[in-house]
């Protein structure tokens, strides 16, 4: 009994160890499997990332050179250098981003067509059909824009032609306006700024109360006709004026006297003559017209043979237009009727007549300086005959006209 009972517990000892070995062997076997289950997921972890990574770099890479030519196209729209985007589709034609490339320049396209650049507009789109006819995008839009060029071309032609009609209309309202400024105004130039100012034709030329002007004959020429005797003189005149000008009356006197100094018949006698004038004139109702009163004296000494006494004074009575011209010429004339007939019996009617001319040469400010050429005739009728004293002077004048 003892025995079997040891035999059966050698037994089951042995039996144990077998089962311990066996675990332990599966427990080796499970461990090598489960090590070779990770080794394998590691290596598929390793292998997706570097996908992951070489698909995300290679797509970061295409952005980057997309972004890139987009960066050059938009630098050759601002300074609309077509050609060298043209380059840049030609060289990327074989991209597989050409559509991208094609599809942002049309993009640029209609941005120039909002901002009205219809050349720029449509040389961009043309490119595109040139590298690609199967765009059809880009040639409808080409056509569109080709269209809104017409209309707007036709639109700016209607617009220019509107505008010439306009301005030719201006034009002639305006020469029809300077026609009428010219007849109803007189113009007046500032001679230190060139400017031209229109007054009206009523308006008081003079901006000073009082003008006044001296005048020196070096030249006075003059002739005494009595039928049949006619003799020629040289002398000297002098001759001078001064006026007082308000809106209501211009009023002054004038001077003139003349002495001769030669004869060209060597005659003894040397004639002379003298006058005064007063003179008015009443602006608002016509402001050239001046009426004048004054007396002329004369020393003839023709001898026994003269239709006139040598020296006699004869009060006139006449009217005058003065200072009518432009700032650098004026001229004057006055008509005087002698009046000594009504108190000398051997003198008949008489008349006198004068011509003035002033002709600027430069001007001082407060003075003109120029020349003074006068032209006068007188005529007596007396009881003997007929009687002419003509006079030409030339003088040097001084004139504050302003």
């Amino acid at each position: 009994m003892f025995f079997i009972y040891l035999s059966g517990i050698k037994k089951n000892v042995h039996y144990a160890d077998n089962t311990l070995y066996c675990l332990e062997c599966l427990v080796i076997k499970e461990k090598g499997v489960f090590m070779n289950n990770v080794l394998l997921f590691k290596k598929k972890i390793v292998c997706i990332v570097l996908f992951l990574s070489v698909y995300f770099f290679n797509g970061f890479a295409q952005d980057t050179f997309l972004l890139y030519m987009y960066s050059q196209v938009n630098d050759h729209v601002e300074i609309k250098n077509v050609s060298a985007i043209n380059r840049i589709l030609i060289n990327n034609k074989h991209s597989r981003d050409y559509d991208k490339l094609e599809n942002y320049i049309l993009m640029k396209s209609r941005e120039q067509l909002v901002m009205n650049n219809l050349d720029l507009a449509m040389d961009l789109c043309y490119i595109v059909i040139d590298n690609n006819l199967d765009n059809f995008e880009a040639v409808s839009l080409y056509t569109s824009i080709e269209r809104t060029k017409r209309e707007k071309e036709e639109r700016e032609r209607i617009e220019k032609e509107k505008a010439q009609i306009e301005s030719i209309k201006q034009a002639e309202t305006i020469k029809k306006d300077t026609e009428k400024i010219q007849r109803e105004y007189q113009t007046i130039t500032n001679t230190a700024s060139g400017q031209r100012v229109y007054l009206d034709q009523d308006v008081d030329d003079y901006f000073q109360t009082v003008t006044w002007g001296l005048g020196l004959g070096l030249a006075s020429f003059s002739a005494i006709i009595d039928i049949p005797q006619v003799e020629g003189f040289y002398g000297i005149s002098v001759l001078g004026n001064v006026f007082y000008r308000s809106e209501v009356i211009h009023a002054g006197i004038d001077v003139f006297a003349a002495m001769a100094l030669s004869s060209f018949s060597d005659l003894d006698f040397l004639p002379a003559k003298a006058e005064a004038n007063l003179n008015f004139a009443f602006p608002k109702l016509a402001k050239y017209l001046y009426y004048r009163v004054g007396v002329v004296g004369f020393l003839s000494y023709l001898g026994e043979e003269s239709f006139l006494p040598k020296q006699f004074l004869t009060p006139t009575a006449g009217i005058a237009l003065k200072d009518i011209g432009t700032e650098a010429f004026l001229f004057g004339l006055n008509v005087d009727y002698h009046l000594a007939h009504l108190y000398n019996a051997e003198i008949g009617p008489g008349l006198s007549a004068g011509l003035n001319f002033f002709i600027r040469f430069a001007d001082l400010k407060k003075a003109d300086v120029g020349l003074i050429i006068g032209l006068e005739d007188s005529f007596f009728y007396t009881s003997n005959g007929f009687q002419n004293h003509a006079k030409i002077n030339l003088s040097i004048g001084v004139w504050n006209n302003d």
